[in-house]
């Protein structure tokens, strides 16, 4: 079994995407039961969150390779785009023709092509409403190796296995001081700006790099921190009442003022680095493969892309549901055409673009 196979992190994977399902069922009740915000916004953050750390502590067992030489930048890259281009772009098209032929709404434009829609600026599109994480990771897969690279050729050959740690710190470093300089002078919301540009988000699947360097170099510190699972869960509710707090009074949809202008940018520091601590405690585990978990693990980046445009057609054919029965009914319609929508995109479209990967890159090569 691969390492991104392995049940604790498959299991890792599921909760991060039913975390971001959850949070966005409840939109389909959400005018007859307008406190369910709270779970929008809490479980939506923390799910894209726990994303951001997973995928960062799996590039970065290849960003160790980078560093080292026994991979290229070029594979690299190569390998990343076989395994997320695909997908991106096919809901790419599937959103352009269900805003065009069926809600009537504008769509996206050039820069959804090459995700540059959120790259300096806030993300408030409805359009294609979960392509913002994505551009973050397309980023960081394009700038994190070649800052390795860079780096790499200053450090002497003895601390090569430095490299990618202090690559990641200055992300982190950097991203930290780019958010709080920001939330300064920023007339964007919290959460199209702390939260969704890009250059203010990309220590966020750093944090996950860093698990993956300790794994490699400092094993016996991973160890250290996967028993501090309980800080992480401190963390998480720590910054799940902080949210709250925004959610109340809908203060995340706005500029952040008063003291939220250092919390605020703090707090997209606080979630990663909670995730991290979770996944520490996840790695190790011991846990017995389930199927239903494997699969879902395997559709999750299908099912993360299907499950919002399906969410906006039940929407503009049935509008909200008020009754909670019909509510109940409905979000669970919806999760299972998600989930077995996701399984024949995976197995038809998916699994093939990435056994092409396999054929035409290599690892390492």
């Amino acid at each position: 079994m691969t390492a991104e196979r392995a049940p604790s992190l498959d299991a890792f994977r599921v909760v991060a995407v039913n975390c971001v399902m959850f949070s966005h069922c409840v939109l389909l009740g959400i005018d007859a039961f307008p406190s369910f915000r709270y779970i929008v916004f809490i479980f939506g953050w923390l799910g894209v969150e726990l994303f951001f750390v997973l995928s960062g502590f799996l590039i970065g067992r290849q960003l160790l390779d980078v560093a080292l030489g026994t991979q290229s930048v070029k594979s690299f890259w190569w390998r990343r785009w076989f395994r997320t281009l695909p997908n991106y772009y096919l809901f790419l098209a599937l959103n352009v023709a269900l805003y065009a032929t069926i809600l009537h709404r504008p769509g996206g434009d050039f820069s959804f092509l090459i995700f540059s829609h959120a790259l300096i600026s806030p993300f408030n599109s409805p359009f294609f409403a979960e392509s913002w994480s994505l551009a973050i990771e397309e980023w960081f897969y394009l700038l994190a190796p070649l800052l390795v690279v860079v780096f790499a050729s200053v450090i002497p050959n003895r601390h090569r296995k430095f490299t990618v740690i202090a690559a990641m710190i200055v992300i982190i470093v950097a991203s930290v001081i780019a958010r709080l300089w920001v939330a300064q002078h920023t007339e964007g919301s919290i959460d199209a700006t702390m939260r969704k540009m890009v250059m203010l988000r990309l220590d966020a699947i750093a944090f996950g790099v860093i698990l993956a360097w300790l794994e490699r170099y400092r094993s016996s510190l991973l160890t250290s921190l996967s028993r501090l699972w309980w800080m992480g869960v401190s963390a998480v509710l720590l910054a799940s009442f902080y949210v709250g707090t925004l959610s109340q009074s809908l203060t995340i949809l706005a500029p952040p003022s008063g003291v939220d202008r250092v919390l605020a940018p703090l707090l997209f520091t606080l979630l990663p680095l909670a995730s991290a601590l979770l996944l520490a405690a996840t790695v190790g585990l011991q846990v017995r493969e389930r199927q239903w978990v494997s699969n879902q693990s395997k559709w999750s980046y299908s099912m993360y892309l299907l499950h919002f445009p399906l969410l906006l057609l039940i929407l503009h054919l049935f509008g909200g549901f008020k009754d909670p029965n019909a509510l109940f009914f409905g979000v669970v319609g919806w999760y299972v055409v998600t989930v077995f929508g996701a399984s024949l995109i995976y197995r038809w479209y998916e699994k093939p673009c990435m056994n092409l990967r396999e054929r035409f890159v290599p690892l390492g090569k």
